[in-house]
């Protein structure tokens, strides 16, 4: 089984003393049985570190570090940016609002659809891409790593 942990759930597992249940799912998954294929797309890389670099969150940022050795960083590639610049016009909602995906989680959807991950976030824009796996991260157990749509 392949996850594609989206930046909103690597803050919460990055920043010390919050967010504990997090953490320990986090903790769980690593330690499984046959533990999941954790993926992280260079995307969300950008972001997390964005946002901890803006905070000076040192220690997050090093906890980050240490976990990245149980992460697969997913590259972009030309077939990901086709098919994110797809999803991100199909996604486009009419009207005075005409919101949809961004950018940034248009490339994570198609990384995810092309890795056949289940993308793991607190985000319900992704929820709008068609054929896309969507969870929270309460909704995986890791003693029980068959996910079902």
């Amino acid at each position: 089984m392949k996850l594609m942990l989206d930046a909103n759930v690597l803050l919460e597992v990055c920043i010390p003393g919050r967010h504990q249940d997090a953490k320990e799912w986090f903790r769980r998954l690593l330690l499984a049985p046959s533990p999941p294929e954790l993926l992280v797309s260079v995307v969300a890389v950008y972001e997390l570190r964005r946002a901890l670099e803006l905070r000076g969150a040192e220690r997050s940022l090093e906890h980050f570090e240490e976990m990245s050795r149980s992460l697969r960083f997913v590259p972009l590639s030309v077939d990901v940016m086709t098919r994110a610049a797809s999803l991100a016009s199909a996604t486009r909602r009419e009207g005075p609002q005409r919101e949809g995906l961004s950018d940034s989680d248009a490339i994570i959807a198609a990384q995810a659809l092309v890795e056949g991950a289940v993308v793991i976030t607190a985000d319900k824009v992704f929820h709008t891409v068609p054929g896309l796996d969507v969870r929270h991260w309460n909704e995986i157990d890791p003693d029980d790593l068959t996910v079902e749509p």
